[in-house]
């Protein structure tokens, strides 16, 4: 299975990102809460990371995102799931739709 090559750009990086209006699918593995690497260091602010892998290397996405802690918050572990980026910036929305088994 060939990849886009914006994708493939990000190969082989432990973290995942989503172009605006792109799809894509990963198995979710969990969620652990993180030291959040770009706020000051006194305030110790911990974020959510999410474990998935997507085309069968294990990735990590960290996002503030409510909605889609709500998303995840419904999901056992090993669900499938698409993610879908519509926005950029402050505009940024996210859905994660689960795969039916």
């Amino acid at each position: 299975r060939r990849f886009p090559l914006k994708y493939q750009s990000r190969c082989g990086s432990m973290f995942f990102r989503i172009e605006d209006c792109e799809s894509i699918e990963a198995v979710y593995h969990g969620l652990s809460w993180v030291k959040d690497r770009f706020s000051p260091p006194e305030e110790e602010r911990q974020k959510p990371q999410y474990k998935l892998s997507i085309a069968g290397e294990d990735k990590f996405w960290e996002t503030f995102s409510k909605a889609v802690a709500a998303a995840f918050a419904k999901l056992e572990p090993g669900a499938e799931v698409t993610i879908t980026r519509v926005g950029v910036g402050p505009k940024t929305k996210y859905t994660i739709k689960a795969k039916k088994a």
